[in-house]
């Protein structure tokens, strides 16, 4: 999937509503604090597993601050029934 904000549903799974208000408290939460909070969906791993494809997806959006390493990723696998929340570096600390 491509990164095109806060929330990336490409699943379809998360209506209107609840997208603008998950957005506005994901964006409040950066602004407080600098640690970046992205949530996906997608429908299918395609038989891959979940753990290397949320890291890949990670890396490739460059989440959190450069120098930071302090972002998040919370990834839904709607037809795997799989969900994990990916951390950077600068968080493990925090959050693990």
């Amino acid at each position: 999937p491509i990164l095109t904000g806060r929330v990336v549903d490409n699943a379809g799974i998360i209506d209107a509503a609840t997208k603008a208000a998950l957005t506005q408290k994901l964006a409040d939460f950066e602004a407080k604090g600098s640690d970046q909070i992205v949530v996906a969906t997608i429908n299918s791993l395609d038989g891959e597993e979940i753990e290397p494809y949320a890291n890949r997806l990670f890396r490739a959006w460059k989440l959190g601050q450069a120098g930071e390493d302090n972002g998040v990723l919370l990834l839904v696998a709607q037809n795997d029934r799989k969900m994990r929340i990916e951390v950077g570096y600068g968080l493990e600390g925090t959050l693990t």
